[in-house]
């Protein structure tokens, strides 16, 4: 009797993939290795470059993407437009990423949350870094259901620790009472160094003011804040990246140039998606668009609840 082999659905033996290659056109053959070209191309430009990249994302809420010097990535809250934030991220991760390695909840609010909800729906994380897993309400019952459904680890960390995540080291500031304020948190890579505050709340930045805080590079800070305080005086940072997440009222009623207690600022509204890069050494700043408050109209259509930003301008990149 004659040996028979049977191939299951979706299988093709050697011979008839041969056929198939035999049958290709010259020009298919071209395409195919013109899209191939391209996808190792876009592989390599996309590759890890051995340097800290947090991008300061636009829109609406606060969400932040950091990407470590060896390629992995981190997300900070989320805003509160999830169609927006899966677009940027996608935009600055390479294209065959589907995970995270993290994700950081400084605040359970509508302001925070939402875009991180969708952001776990479609990229799988490694771990979610939390204060506390108490929120409440049907947005952070769907959080906790995302992170139990890819089976995600929780750490809930606190005051004055210090956690490590792919080879990068986060000290917390502070906790808040995770009902309007949220964690604070100070990022050190190298001789360079980055203070998330955009959840910051009263009581926390007088404590932390009070408590002698090392300078950093780079500060995330909310608009509606005033920054001369000694918090901010502190940290004595080298440029201010304002943040429109957290609603203060009455909100400060200063200029651009008021706000600048050290050195450069920024807001994302003003200067479109902003990239802070660091080799460990020295930092700089990088922005989507250049802006110089020459006018007071397009201030005021922007910044209605404040004065006028007096004529300024900051470079397209700035160390």
């Amino acid at each position: 009797m004659r040996a028979t082999t049977s191939v299951g659905c979706g299988m093709r033996s050697p011979r008839f993939t041969r056929q198939i290659g035999h049958s290709m056109t010259p020009h298919r053959r071209i395409q195919l290795g013109i899209m191939v070209t391209l996808l190792l191309g876009l592989a390599f430009l996309q590759r890890p470059d051995g340097q800290l990249h947090i991008f300061l994302l636009e829109g609406s809420g606060d969400a932040m993407l950091i990407q470590t010097p060896t390629g992995a990535h981190i997300l900070i809250d989320g805003g509160s437009d999830p169609a927006a934030l899966t677009s940027q991220i996608s935009a600055h991760m390479p294209f065959w990423k589907r995970h995270l390695d993290a994700v950081i909840l400084t605040l359970a609010d509508r302001k925070y949350m939402p875009g991180q909800v969708a952001a776990l729906k479609r990229y799988q994380a490694t771990l979610a870094v939390v204060a506390s897993t108490g929120g409440r309400g049907a947005l952070a019952n769907e959080w906790r259901q995302q992170l139990q459904a890819s089976q995600t680890s929780i750490k809930v960390v606190s005051s004055g620790k210090i956690f490590r995540l792919n080879g990068l080291a986060f000290q917390v500031l502070a906790v808040g009472d995770q009902e309007e304020d949220g964690l604070v948190l100070r990022l050190d890579y190298g001789s360079t160094s980055v203070v998330f505050a955009h959840t910051i709340g009263d009581a926390d930045e007088r404590l932390l003011g009070d408590s002698g805080l090392r300078p950093a590079t780079m500060l995330a800070y909310p608009w509606g804040r005033d920054p001369n305080n000694p918090f901010v005086v502190s940290i004595a940072p080298a440029s201010i990246v304002f943040t429109d997440g957290q609603v203060v009222e009455p909100s400060a009623q200063l200029t651009m140039t008021q706000r600048t207690v050290a050195g450069a600022s920024y807001h994302e509204r003003l200067h479109g998606l902003i990239e802070w890069v660091s080799d460990g050494r020295r930092a700089s700043t990088r922005v989507s668009r250049n802006y110089c408050a020459a006018s007071d109209d397009w201030t005021s259509a922007l910044f209605p609840s404040t004065q006028s930003i007096s004529a300024s301008c900051n470079n397209r990149e700035r160390s």
